[in-house]
Order: structure tokens, then sequence, then C-alpha cells
């Protein structure tokens, strides 16, 4: 999973509704997702790495998705 945010978004204290909403919406996630998790930074980087090398060099107007399968 990629670590926590260096600069939060909202630096107020989550309500427990608002802590319910949040998890409800990463199991959702998961959920969806085929392989049943978050992917990594390495995994995303991967990607990346490679469609920035020369090994990619021939790839043109492709959409690679990096979403474990995810459906949603």
């Amino acid at each position: 999973e990629a670590p926590p945010r260096r600069i939060p978004r909202n630096t107020a204290e989550q309500s427990e509704q608002e802590k319910v909403w949040y998890q409800q919406i990463v199991d959702q996630t998961v959920d969806s997702t085929l392989m049943k998790r978050y992917g990594s930074v390495d995994e995303q980087a991967g990607a990346i790495l490679f469609l920035a090398s020369d090994e990619a060099s021939y790839i043109t107007g492709v959409t690679l998705p990096v979403g474990g399968g995810d459906l949603g």
C-alpha cells in the first residue's frame, strides 16, 4: 500500500461517522478488485518505469491499467 500522505488534505480529526464512511469506501474498493487488495508503490512504479524505458519504445496510444483488475 502507498505510504500515508505527507500533507493531509484535512487536518481536522475525523468523526466516527467519517471513519465508518471511509472504511466503507476502502472495503468497496478492495471488494471490487479482482486481486482483493491495493497495489503497492513498487507495483505502480514498475509499470511507470517500463513505459519510460526503451523496452516500451514501440508502444503508442494505449492506456495501461495498473489497478489489480479494478472493475469500478
